[in-house]
């Protein structure tokens, strides 16, 4: 059963066997909410990070070519994934919140005083994309989505959701 509202969503289908297995997913689903970024979607940061996670990253899971992963620094790496899951993390994120400044893992690297006005920013999000690139560049399902809210300098709000073992760990304040 896949159902979705707007402070939960489940991602998980149950095959004949009756067992529920997180890897058999609705793409055509995903690719409905895809079309239209619903508000179920902006409102919920999991339910964006599930959402993200299967249209972005999982694709690519296992499937990376070398011209996919680059190193940033000695042993740091980013792939194709990282990159275009950032970007449209942050893209909707702005939709979401048009005044709250976003700072992404791979933007910061790029541009180091990006980070300057986060602690001082009034509402601000915090997203690793990929954490645990080097796992998942060598096809290990140990990676996660990571999304911190911040708030004058203070991070209010965090989730890790692992897309390949469906786990998703949330803290607030």
């Amino acid at each position: 059963a896949i159902s979705i509202d707007a402070e939960n969503i489940n991602l998980s289908a149950v095959p004949e066997s009756g067992k529920q297995t997180p890897s058999a997913r609705s793409l055509q689903w995903l690719e409905t909410i895809a079309a239209r970024i619903s508000p179920e979607i902006l409102a919920s940061p999991k339910a964006m990070q599930e959402f993200l996670a299967q249209r972005l990253i999982l694709p690519r899971f296992g499937a990376l070519g070398n011209a996919d992963i680059q190193e940033k620094a000695p042993g740091d790496l980013v792939t194709i994934a990282d990159r275009e899951a950032e970007v449209e993390i942050g893209r909707a994120l702005r939709a979401a919140a048009p005044s709250a400044l976003v700072v992404g893992e791979e933007g910061v690297f790029g541009d180091p005083a990006s980070l300057d006005a986060l602690p001082a920013a009034a509402h601000a999000w915090v997203i690793d994309p990929v954490d645990g690139t080097r796992n998942f560049a060598r096809g290990r399902a140990d990676f996660a989505v990571i999304l911190a809210e911040v708030r004058h300098g203070v991070t209010t709000r965090g989730w890790i959701w692992q897309p390949v073992h469906a786990r998703l760990y949330v803290a607030e304040l």
